[in-house]
């Protein structure tokens, strides 16, 4: 501080000059009224049919998924002490998830082979 004091007699810089020297310096372009709207927008194209359509995705799982599922939850189950009340449940999980698995793995009728 006492070299700033000497070079401040020297010259006519205070404290207050230096600390404040890039007071009104610019760092940025202000932005216009679009530039902040935009910013403050959501991205989407807002269309709620879109997030319906997205919601309807997101819960329809394939026979696969959920065979690997129930497989997941078996070994948890496992892993469990007093588990076999949990177990039964499981297997019929399992049993409905297979049904459903191959019934859209197979083939259903006739007609079905021919198209």
């Amino acid at each position: 501080m006492s070299e700033f004091s000497e070079t401040s007699q020297e010259g006519s810089t205070t404290v207050e000059d230096y600390v404040n020297v890039d007071t009104d310096l610019i760092t940025s372009a202000p932005l216009t009224d679009e530039e902040i709207v935009a910013s403050v927008q959501p991205t989407g194209s807002g269309n709620a049919s879109d997030d319906e359509e997205e919601a309807d995705e997101a819960t329809c799982i394939l026979p696969t998924s959920a065979v690997q599922a129930v497989a997941c939850l078996r070994n948890f189950v496992l892993q469990q002490q007093n588990s076999q009340d949990m177990l039964q449940h499981i297997n019929s999980l399992e049993n409905f998830v297979d049904a459903i698995a191959t019934s859209s793995r197979r083939q259903s009728t006739t007609i079905q082979f021919f198209t």
